[in-house]
């Protein structure tokens, strides 16, 4: 197993936030081995190795369509690859973010909702560990962060805020609803209590 043997960071978090080297193009797997992240465990280190070979999807279409197979807890809207082609920053610059943020939302917002049923959308942003917070425009919400459903609407004004490229480029996001609400459904599935994930793209609204 000299495949093993290369410097690559044992760290998922400093590896997607480019602090770690991970060689993206090498595929191999193994059971019991010193690597963890080549070490598949149990579905939750399966997990974690394909999201970090999501970062070798190259267009739109092909990485939107992996991590929808990938990320088993979220919910993504069908037209993912249409806001992913309007990331101010463009998705190869984004791709690790995104797989970070996505990773985060998936594993967190369970946990957080779980201790209460109360908590409102700015409490619950504060709690994550990723930058993360409810859209203040209400204008901005109704029209660009409700997605039409079968039987109402979900509202997607959460969002996690990536970082800032440069002094006049606001941070691209990703637009999702924490909890959809009991009885929605879309396309004739049901999504109540589902994390929704409306957009990946830039900054709703418009650039300011």
């Amino acid at each position: 197993m000299d495949w093993l043997n290369q410097e690559e960071s044992d760290s998922f978090e400093d590896i997607l936030k480019e602090r770690g080297y991970f060689n993206f193009g090498d595929y191999r797997l193994c059971y019991g081995c010193e690597r963890p992240l080549r070490s598949i465990e149990n579905g939750e280190t399966l997990e974690k190795a394909l999201i970090l070979f999501g970062n070798s999807m190259a267009g739109e279409k092909e990485f939107a369509e992996y991590i929808k197979k990938v990320y088993q807890g979220l919910i993504f809207d069908s037209d993912l690859s249409g806001s992913l082609r309007r990331l101010e920053a463009g998705l190869a610059v984004r791709k690790k973010e995104i797989l970070y943020h996505l990773y985060c939302i998936e594993k967190e917002i369970p946990e957080i909702l779980g201790h209460t049923q109360m908590m409102d959308n700015q409490a619950l942003g504060k709690a994550m560990s990723i930058p993360c917070s409810p859209e203040r425009s209400r204008a901005l919400v109704e029209a660009e962060l409700t997605k039409t459903a079968d039987n109402g609407e979900i509202v997607c004004e959460m969002h996690t805020k990536m970082r800032q490229i440069g002094k006049n480029h606001k941070p691209d996001r990703i637009y999702f609803c924490a909890r959809v609400p009991d009885g929605i459904r879309l396309d004739g599935k049901k999504l109540e209590g589902a994390i929704y994930i409306y957009k990946i793209t830039e900054h709703s609204g418009g650039k300011k």
